[in-house]
């Protein structure tokens, strides 16, 4: 289990800036489109909705953050929880 604190705007209005979440990392988990997902890149906490998933690419995980224009593609490897 992990706490931060949210110091970005990217998950308004589902998140704000300066809001403290808890991060948790089940053992083995069914990931489902609208999961919010942390995980860390350019050493920087991130948390975004689930979008989608790409199962011709390794099962890479697809997100945005609400309040973005753009996605990302991760490795399911790299989710905190």
């Amino acid at each position: 289990m992990k706490q931060f604190q949210i110091s970005k705007t990217s998950m308004y209005p589902t998140l704000l800036d300066g809001d403290m979440i808890v991060v948790v990392k089940p053992k083995k988990y069914m990931y489902q489109i609208g999961d919010l997902i942390a995980y860390d890149f350019m050493n920087r906490r991130i948390v975004h909705r689930l979008i989608g998933t790409s199962e011709e690419t390794g099962g890479e995980l697809i997100l945005k953050g609400d309040n973005n224009n753009t996605s990302e593609r991760i490795n399911e490897k790299e989710v905190l929880g």
